[in-house]
């Protein structure tokens, strides 16, 4: 089996900034909402974790992310094009459709984010993410705010 390389420049150290100064921060061009709104109040419930197998990490979260109170895990340290990354995605969806996981991803040469700003990281990351939590959070933000007229635009 061919693995990537993993990335040696990418740290934690700044993906926390990223999130932090960059995903969390809120925006006046999203009517006061960060890109994600919940980040802040999930953060202490996060895990960074570098790996060239994000499905060996998806099948871990899938099973201790309750023993660990996790709500999210960010994968990094894979060099992979944007397909690569988003068929990883998808096979990591399809593998957990019944289990509380949702994969997202976030890649530096994504084209037609879901917001008017220049947001993604410098590397490719694997977001995994408790389904029911996420799916929560969606319909609040629809029902009680107006974060989805940015959505888009």
């Amino acid at each position: 089996m061919n693995l990537p390389k993993p990335t040696s420049k990418n740290n934690t150290t700044n993906i926390w900034r990223w999130l932090k100064r960059v995903i969390a921060k809120p925006r006046k061009r999203l009517g006061g909402h960060a890109i994600c709104p919940y980040l802040q109040e999930y953060m202490d419930r996060i895990s960074l974790v570098e790996s060239t197998t994000p499905m060996t990490v998806a099948e871990n979260f899938a099973t201790f992310n309750r023993q660990f109170g996790l709500e999210a895990v960010i994968v990094y340290g894979f060099d992979w094009d944007f397909d690569r990354v988003h068929k990883e995605v998808d096979a990591i969806n399809k593998k957990f459709k019944t289990k509380d996981v949702e994969c997202l991803a976030m890649c530096p040469d994504s084209e037609g984010a879901p917001f008017p700003i220049e947001y993604n990281y410098t590397e490719p990351l694997i977001i995994l993410q408790k389904r029911s939590t996420l799916q929560e959070k969606r319909n609040h933000l629809a029902k009680m705010t107006d974060y989805y007229t940015y959505y888009n635009r």
